[in-house]
């Protein structure tokens, strides 16, 4: 029996995500360059998991870490530095990514940090 890895990890994708990505534009008034946030890729399936850990340090309190981490088909090309956004039981989080994604022959995986929102 063959089994096709790459319809096993796709059951797995129960979240969507939106991919945006920065243009250059130049504008017609100033003749300046721009840069404008377009959607790339929108309604994507995929999956999201969370790892904690705390790590202990040299002073009293401990210092939480997450690592979060994208698992998409690997035939989409995403840029580093896009930002993702990413829905999960009706809850929408901005993401930024912040490596390149690891492509592998069924999917590919790619690092998360939560968008900073000033």
């Amino acid at each position: 029996m063959v089994v096709d890895y790459r319809k096993e990890i796709e059951k797995t994708y129960d979240h969507t995500c939106n991919i945006f990505i920065k243009k250059e534009i130049k504008n017609p008034k100033t003749f300046e360059t721009e840069f404008i946030t377009d959607v790339y890729i929108k309604n994507q399936p995929c999956r999201v998991s969370f790892k904690a850990s705390n790590v202990t340090g040299n002073g009293e309190v401990a210092d939480y870490t997450q690592q979060i981490k994208l698992f998409t088909d690997e035939k989409i090309k995403i840029l580093e530095g896009s930002s993702i956004e990413v829905t999960i039981n009706e809850e929408t989080t901005l993401y930024k990514q912040s490596g390149k994604p690891m492509i592998y022959p069924c999917h590919q995986e790619i690092l998360l940090k939560v968008e900073d929102i000033a």
